[in-house]
Order: C-alpha cells, then structure tokens, then sequence
C-alpha cells in the first residue's frame, strides 16, 4: 500500500487494479485448495464445516451508532 501511495496519476489505478486481482485471486486459489482437501478427507462432513465457519458471524455484528430524534 505504501507502495502505492507514493505513486501518481494513472499509475494509481493500475497498480490498484494488480493489488486487487492477486488478493482477489490469491484467496480464492488458497481457499479452492482447502476446500478439495476438506472434501476429499470428509466427502459430505464438508458441509458442517462451512456451518461452523458460518456460526460466528452469527453473532458478530458492528454496532449501530444511536441515532437521537
């Protein structure tokens, strides 16, 4: 990110747009990867997997600042 803070211009959106397409890309082929080996070990268990990955966010919220009338 520094990296691209101390560019200029047109360079800006470029190196944004390389950022974005490796994070982007990157986690998606990791998590294809742990997905084949979960499903492999587990077959149809994978399922309840995701749920417990899922479970948390259940309950994680941000807060909602209080609006006064």
């Amino acid at each position: 990110m520094r990296f691209i803070s101390a560019r200029s211009g047109g360079d800006v959106l470029r190196l944004q747009a390389v950022y974005l397409a490796l994070a982007m890309g990157g986690s998606i082929a990791v998590m294809t990867v742990v997905s084949g080996f979960l499903f492999e070990h587990l077959q149809h268990a994978t399922f309840w997997v995701m749920v417990a990955l899922v479970v948390p966010a259940l309950f994680l919220r941000p807060a909602t600042p209080v609006q006064h009338a």
